[in-house]
């Protein structure tokens, strides 16, 4: 978010310079045209990209000028009476389709009562970092659109009471509502609502949702949005859209539960060129066709998974109870979900999952594949790594699913000479430290440099991680097998048989079966042997076709407790990569008979994982490879939140020759500027010398004509 931050403060000051805030359109402005060319070129692969080029707006979000309104008015700071006031007002002055804008100047604006939005009624803040709208209602929503067409909020801030929330990210916990009994929505679109938009709008730390769209045809644009204080289960904590044709587009948003398309009428949606550090999810029985093209979606390292006394990721005690697993990009995850009626279409995105190491880190950015997914509910983690597979479709002429003009009209089509071959892509413009992918699975933290080319800071290994359920599971019981929600061992009476189909598993190093207890705990030895075949099925095993033990491969000895995950590591145990199958025979040798969960309940049968570590044999030069480990990007603020003293670690930069510190408030006025000599590695400040008080703020390291940006907490 603290880069999109700044990057904002740069445009804004550019427009100003020259005199037009409006002189460039952008996606979702009016003036916007269809390339009809590209949309007929790719009619036979792709049908759903003439929708797809109507999604948002429809002409487009009006200018907050004379061009884009007809009657003005503006106001003082007040608070939401007299919001509603004015809108009322202006409402009733306005004829024949007019449409009027309200200004809020600048100040603070207690909202404790919903803004009711009226239909061509537009809020604007003077400037989007001086006007702060403060939620104080318990419940409900602030700003409410209810079956409205043709209005907007732009360029304004909307804060929770509440401040900044106490976890940063959902860990699957009770505690995560925060504000039990408070389910205030920031922004609430419903009914018949069309063609309304919020535009340059910063939702900070919201009570539940930041917000939820069960509407057609609108349109999010430039939106920073940050922080959820309800994360739990039932729908908390979302940046929600549930209905159709909705454009989200150059929004940075990170901090919620989910980034969420999810019901039965969610289609044609797209999001497109947004700045995630959150995943994007279908959660729950979307509909079709939504599209996410040219996003950069990142999930952070400090994002969960969480695993029980991890204190490095979390301070949190509550927080490392549970370990939700996400990836950059989701289908329905739980038996409980329902999976998308038809295709989804993932194109030109840049993932990046620096949260785990399940699958690969980079996901879904292949350049010149088109996915679709999800493909089924992701009950395991191999199922979420594989749900977006490659649609096998040739990518689109031009380069792009989202068929659009930037204020150009169609150009004009001069026959292909050379129709077979396709047609270059062309690169976007560069941006300095913009995330990329250089191609190269041995290096992280892939950026741009001032030359344009794609340069990471190299990692010494690589970590591949899978996980695969059971094919077949049953257990003996008195000679004769049963087959059932569960799997049982005794001594000497019950045996359990597990299966596993190995030809999608491409590493068999580090290797571990790992069970969950059922309804009966149990204590003892429990020991796990390779079978010698792989004949039988969970309907037929019986002692008869039952395989034979080969050698012993594991052991565990305990108290085995209903609910808790027990693993069996395999120290000794390799496959040979041409094994189909493996067979395991699982026995008790001594203690009190213990109950399993068995393959019919998918998210808690029994697992098989391998990992595996292998060296690092980059695909860069020496040359490179020296740049990048003399130019280590990273710069690190600790603690973070903090009380008042903080220790800034800067950057390993031989090359530097000077650097400044510069602290940001939320509104962007500089509260402090440090000088940094080349022989500091860290500077320790007090926060109360520059007289900073509680909340959130940017730090800017800049050196070369470069800045790295981290956002830090003072609590």
């Amino acid at each position: 978010m603290s880069n999109y931050f700044n990057l904002y403060f740069l445009t804004f000051l550019t427009c100003l310079v020259t005199g037009n805030l409006f002189a460039q359109l952008k996606v979702g402005d009016s003036g916007i045209t269809v390339n009809r060319n590209s949309i007929n070129q790719n009619r036979s692969d792709y049908p759903q990209m003439d929708r797809w080029s109507k999604a948002g707006v429809e002409g487009g979000i009006p200018f907050p000028n004379d061009s884009g309104f007809q009657k003005f008015s503006s106001i003082n700071p007040g608070n939401s009476n007299a919001i509603n006031n004015a809108i009322n007002q202006l409402s009733n002055t306005l004829r024949n389709g007019e449409r009027g804008l309200l200004t809020l100047k600048n100040g603070n604006y207690n909202i404790n009562g919903r803004i009711n939005m009226k239909s061509n009624v537009s809020i604007t803040g003077e400037t989007r970092e001086g006007v702060i709208c403060t939620i104080d209602i318990k419940g409900g929503s602030a700003f409410y659109f209810s079956g409205i067409q043709n209005a907007g909020v732009y360029s304004l801030t909307v804060n929770s009471i509440l401040g900044v929330p106490k976890y940063k990210w959902n860990y699957g916990i009770n505690q995560n509502d925060e504000v039990r009994g408070n389910d205030n929505v920031t922004v609430l679109m419903r009914d018949d609502t069309r063609n309304c938009w919020l535009d340059k709008v910063t939702l900070l730390n919201a009570v539940k949702d930041p917000l939820r769209c069960n509407a057609k045809h609108n349109t999010f644009r430039d939106l920073i949005v940050d922080g959820a204080h309800k994360k739990a289960g039932g729908a908390q904590g979302y940046f929600f859209i549930l209905n159709s044709d909705n454009l989200i587009t150059g929004c940075s948003i990170t901090h919620l539960r989910h980034i969420s398309l999810q019901g039965d009428n969610v289609e044609f949606n797209v999001v497109y060129d947004n700045d995630f550090k959150q995943e994007v999810s279908f959660h729950s029985g979307d509909d079709v066709n939504n599209l996410i093209e040219n996003n950069r979606i990142t999930l952070p390292s400090d994002m969960p998974p969480v695993a029980p006394g991890d204190t490095v990721s979390t301070p949190f005690r509550e927080a490392r109870s549970g370990k939700p697993i996400y990836f950059a990009i989701m289908g329905p995850w739980s038996s409980r979900h329902r999976n998308s009626a038809k295709p989804n279409w993932i194109y030109r995105n840049d993932c990046v999952q620096f949260n785990h190491d399940f699958g690969p880190r980079r996901p879904w950015s292949d350049s010149n594949i088109v996915y679709t997914g999800p493909k089924k509910l992701g009950l395991s983690t191999q199922e979420r790594i594989d749900n977006f597979p490659n649609s096998k479709l040739d990518p689109p002429v031009g380069g792009t699913l989202y068929a659009i003009n930037l204020g150009n009209p169609d150009p004009v089509v001069t026959p292909d000479p050379d129709p077979v071959t396709p047609d270059p892509i062309t690169p976007p413009a560069c941006v300095i430290g913009a995330s990329c992918n250089d191609g190269d699975i041995c290096t992280i933290n892939d950026k741009l440099n001032a030359d344009c080319d794609c340069i990471g800071i190299l990692a010494s290994t690589r970590i591949s991680n899978q996980e695969i359920t059971s094919v077949e599971d049953a257990f003996i019981q008195s000679g004769s097998g049963v087959n059932s929600d569960i799997l049982r061992v005794n001594e000497d009476s019950r045996v359990t048989y597990i299966k596993y189909d190995l030809r999608s598993v491409s590493e068999t190093n580090n290797i571990a079966l790992e069970l969950t207890v059922a309804r009966d705990g149990g204590n003892g030895t429990i020991k796990v042997y390779r079978a010698d075949g792989n004949s039988w099925t969970e309907n037929n095993l019986s002692s008869s076709n039952a395989p034979n033990k080969l050698e012993e491969i594991g052991t565990i000895t305990g108290t085995y407790r209903e609910g808790q995950v027990y693993k069996i590591e395999f120290p000794t145990l390799t496959i040979a990569s041409s094994t189909n199958f493996v067979s395991l025979i699982v026995e008790q040798s001594s203690g009190n008979d213990v109950s399993f969960e068995s393959s019919s309940n998918a998210l808690k049968g029994p697992k098989l994982s391998f990992s595996a570590t292998s060296p690092c044999q980059s695909t860069l030069s020496l040359a490179e490879v020296s740049e990048i480990n003399t130019i280590d990007s990273k710069f690190e603020i600790y603690p973070n939140p903090t009380t008042g003293n903080v220790t800034f670690s800067l950057p390993t930069i031989d090359v530097r020759k000077e650097a400044t510190l510069t602290i940001v408030n939320i509104l962007g006025a500089t509260v402090a500027k440090i000088n940094v000599t080349k022989s500091n590695s860290s500077i320790d400040v007090n926060l109360g010398s520059y007289g900073l008080s509680s909340g959130i703020y940017f730090v800017n390291y800049s050196y070369e004509e470069k800045t790295i940006t981290e956002k830090m907490i003072v609590e």
